[in-house]
């Protein structure tokens, strides 16, 4: 699939965004040459929830309202996107104001109780019967690369693209990884996307972090280019994800739950 094709794909984000030029002296050896290179760009979102001030995301430009959907969702402020009643995006101001419906979870109420390490658990085990092949893993972790020009560019970006019984259905880049799953957590939510069946192909690590936003979402595969953490593993153990880690160049590491990869 060329550029151009993955591009205009139906679902998918633009994968060219939130790029900007800036002055720059490269150095090699005893050679300086002045010029301009592109860097990501970043800029500070605070999400107003109705009279209150909830949080200021730091995130790159673009699918802010998937982004404040994705982020009240894992924090369980919301549970669907019939949540909020209103939302209102000033990127100029840098704010996002929201209003929940009358019924909806207060802000600054956890959905859950917080464990030892801080972190809201997630409400239930998953249960998915999706399987997947190792050529799947192969083909979903080239996508992602493939996908990856902002990252190319600058080398300042994390992305991510879902994947539903081997088709793309949406792909987000974001400075911040956790932005990333928020932006791919708010578009599914927004459209109304089942997420039991669908397959995560990420730039990051998968720290515990990670893993608990995606038991919030209920996802049962990431295929991470990056490192786990023992964490992480733990808990994905518990809450039946399977995480396949160091997905490239044709070769992974299958951590947990692999009866989900046939051979």
């Amino acid at each position: 699939m060329s550029e151009r094709e993955l591009m205009s794909g139906p679902g998918l984000a633009g994968v060219l965004g939130g790029v900007v030029p800036r002055p720059v002296r490269k150095v090699s050896g005893p050679r300086v040459c002045i010029g301009e290179a592109l860097v990501a760009e970043e800029y500070p979102l605070t999400i107003l929830v109705g009279d209150g001030e909830w949080a200021t995301l730091y995130c790159s430009p673009g699918y802010e309202r998937f982004l404040v959907l994705g982020h009240l969702a894992g924090e369980g402020v919301i549970a669907a996107a019939d949540d909020v009643a209103g939302l209102e995006i000033d990127t100029v101001a840098g704010l996002a104001r929201v209003e929940l419906r009358h019924d909806a979870r207060p802000p600054g109420v956890a959905a859950e109780p917080r464990d030892r390490r801080g972190q809201s658990a997630p409400a239930r085990r998953i249960q998915s019967r999706l399987r997947l092949t190792r050529d799947e893993i192969r083909r979903y972790a080239r996508t992602l690369e493939d996908l990856s020009v902002t990252y190319r560019l600058t080398g300042g970006v994390h992305n991510g693209v879902l994947f539903d019984h081997g088709r793309e259905v949406c792909f987000h880049q974001d400075i911040g990884r956790h932005n990333v799953l928020d932006k791919l957590h708010g578009q599914c939510l927004a459209e109304g996307m089942p997420m039991d069946n669908l397959v995560l192909s990420f730039s990051g690590r998968v720290s515990s972090e990670v893993v608990a936003k995606l038991g919030r979402m209920g996802l049962p595969v990431i295929i991470a280019r990056s490192a786990p953490t023992s964490l992480a593993l733990d808990m994905a153990h518990e809450l039946g994800l399977t995480v396949v880690a160091f997905a490239r160049g044709g070769r992974c590491n299958v951590y947990t739950h692999a009866q989900r990869v046939l051979s």
